[in-house]
């Protein structure tokens, strides 16, 4: 029989051996180094404080196991997180642009999960001394893998993630929700008892905590249109209106009502002028974003005018400007204004069953003795390309066409894979030239 600090030990070899087994498997070659130095950090912490932990300290003993079971739990998910069940070049794209907003000093491990609707970035919290760069968990659907045009709504979900980063985001929530039902517990469970069904307010800290998550999950879909941009409409309303036709709970939920956000949405695409077809200065969008518009803005002004209407829409103006002058701040986060030329060309990529990689053709100089060069790689930002998507798709409706719908999405999926292509490319190019100048 073991003494529980040998079981200890046993079990640190036991999850050493599993960290070693991760190489095996299919990963970016980049990333798996990451992991595998990070855990390794990790480890060796945990190693040093077991070998200096006393034999009766129990205490003592019980937190190093929860420790080491916390980093078997993270080292199998990396083994679990194969290149084959999720969109990977979706998840490199969208790591570059929300690492503006994390740092460096954090890695993102995707994976897949088998909820359809299990979406979610779950955010390391900070623990001094048992690790080096946090690790945030970045999980999709794995029956949804390739369905990019869908992916968007994980921006909300990034959203979490950058409160925990940067807890001053909570100034922008304290705005959103001032002198509304969210505000105030009490009145939002009287306001949940007279609109949806809510019959048991448990207790006050129980409001308080639910309260607080409705703001949450409000600032987290203003983040994801600041960040995705104006696709982040269809796709909330593609996959979060079936769910909004649950049963209602007898006691205040976690989130919002989907009207409540749908609304909340309208009114900051409006202030944030995403909606083109709705600017009051004539632009070339206008004509082609008018039916992708169309459909959200039916859906959200049907309940703008009621009492899920539940937030202030000059607040709701104000945290989406505040939000969007924060993502400005940084290089790749937000949304890149759309180029009318540019969309109307990968759109007509998309019809010809071309995937929406770029400008074509390729524009042609010469060089100093004649010889004929290709211009520069043009990098298309990704959330561009799937913003060409949800505008060829909305063309024609997704539930006359779902073949058409799919048609598009895989188009786009094979356009950022090709973009991601050309960013390595020219990473490699770069550290190359780096190398040789040393």
């Amino acid at each position: 029989m073991f003494s529980p600090k040998r079981h200890l030990i046993l079990e640190w070899e036991n999850v050493e051996q599993t960290l070693r087994e991760t190489l095996r498997y299919r990963y970016n070659k980049n990333v798996t180094v990451d992991f595998y130095e990070e855990c390794t950090l990790r480890l060796d912490y945990i190693r040093h404080l077991i070998d200096s932990v006393q034999g009766d300290d129990e205490p003592g003993l019980n937190d190093l196991m929860g420790k080491l079971n916390a980093l078997s739990v993270l080292v199998t998910n990396i083994e679990r997180s194969h290149l084959e069940e999720f969109a990977w070049p979706f998840a490199e794209a969208l790591k570059r642009i929300y690492r503006d907003a994390f740092g460096k000093d954090v890695l993102f491990m995707f994976r897949a999960e088998g909820d359809l609707c299990s979406y979610a970035v779950r955010p390391e919290s900070i623990r001094t001394g048992i690790f080096k760069r946090r690790i945030n968990s970045v999980v999709f659907p794995r029956a949804l893998k390739d369905s990019v045009l869908l992916h968007v709504i994980i921006g909300h979900e990034f959203g979490h993630a950058a409160l925990v980063s940067d807890p001053t985001l909570n100034g922008i929530i304290r705005g959103l929700i001032a002198e509304s039902v969210v505000a105030e517990p009490q009145k939002l469970f009287q306001w949940c008892a007279d609109n949806i069904g809510v019959i048991n307010r448990i207790d006050d800290g129980y409001l308080r905590e639910k309260a607080y998550r409705w703001a949450v999950e409000l600032f987290c879909d203003l983040f994801a249109l600041v960040t995705m941009g104006p696709s982040f409409l269809p796709a909330f309303q593609s996959l979060l209106e079936i769910l909004s036709f649950r049963p209602s709970q007898p006691y205040v939920g976690t989130h919002p009502p989907f009207a409540s956000r749908a609304v909340m949405l309208l009114h900051a695409a409006r202030s944030l002028e995403l909606l083109y077809s709705e600017r009051s200065s004539p632009n070339d969008l206008m004509q082609l974003s008018a039916p992708l518009d169309k459909g959200f803005v039916d859906l959200a002004t049907k309940w703008a005018a009621g009492p899920f209407s539940i937030l202030d829409p000059a607040r709701v103006a104000q945290a989406a400007i505040e939000l969007s002058q924060f993502a400005q701040n940084r290089p790749l986060l937000a949304f890149p204004a759309p180029d009318a030329q540019l969309i109307s060309q990968l759109m007509r990529s998309i019809g010809d069953k071309v995937p929406p990689a770029g400008m074509y053709p390729a524009t042609i100089t010469a060089s100093p003795d004649g010889a004929p060069l290709l211009a520069e790689p043009r990098i298309v930002d990704f959330r561009l390309i799937l913003f060409a998507g949800w505008l060829t798709s909305s063309v024609e409706p997704v539930d006359k066409n779902e073949a058409h719908f799919r048609q598009v999405n895989r188009m786009c999926s094979h356009a950022i894979m090709q973009q991601e292509g050309i960013v390595h490319w020219l990473e490699s190019e770069a550290r190359l030239s780096a190398q040789g100048a040393t």
